[in-house]
């Protein structure tokens, strides 16, 4: 399994007992919570997927994976590539303390200030601000076409310029032509993995 930790954000990646690439991300504020994304991400290693396995089914089995961390962060999120995925899935974020739910295309508050920032089929965004100013340009890039690493980088770019100090992003890692791609940015320092690297 590899980690990468950049102060209070953390990045496992790591393949499940079917060989599935995925990711783990979030926000952890003390020795607690990074034992408990430490376990989750060991406890990923043998999850199975069922071979009849739909969009829906696949996210709400990511959500509810999480739900162990619920209580000791109020953000994380994974990536996870299961071949032959008929929508795009594999990939979820938020506190997983709430219950799941589609993305929206919208803004919405987190604990401690930080906003959520999703796109349908598109990425995954949490941040350490309130962020109203998101550019119509912008939206159009996270939707129209299928998000991969770059869009991250570029989301976390443009973020970064408005003000944004932390960033923790993820996009879809299965269904078709999904790239599967986890960032995590404090100040200067960026990390970006992509699922196909794992």
């Amino acid at each position: 399994m590899r980690i990468y930790r950049i102060a209070d954000l953390l990045m496992l990646g790591g393949r499940t007992s079917q060989d599935y690439p995925y990711i783990l991300v979030g926000w952890i504020p003390d020795e607690q919570a990074y034992r408990l994304f430490l376990s989750l991400g060991f406890q990923l290693q043998s999850l199975i997927i069922p071979s009849a396995c739909d969009p829906i089914t696949l996210d709400c089995l990511l959500a509810n994976r999480l739900q162990p961390l619920a209580g000791a962060t109020f953000l994380a999120g994974c990536t996870l590539h299961v071949p032959g995925i008929a929508g795009f899935s594999g990939g979820v974020l938020g506190d997983p303390g709430q219950e799941a739910c589609s993305a929206e295309g919208c803004n919405e508050p987190l604990t401690k200030g930080w906003s959520l920032l999703t796109f349908p089929g598109g990425p995954g965004m949490a941040v350490d601000r309130e962020v109203t100013d998101l550019s119509a340009r912008l939206q159009t890039v996270c939707t129209e076409s299928v998000p991969d690493h770059n869009t991250l980088i570029s989301l976390s770019e443009y973020l970064a310029q408005r003000g944004v100090g932390k960033v923790v992003g993820l996009t879809d890692g299965s269904g078709p032509a999904a790239c599967g791609a986890a960032l995590i940015r404090q100040g200067e320092k960026t990390e970006l993995w992509r699922l196909a690297d794992l």
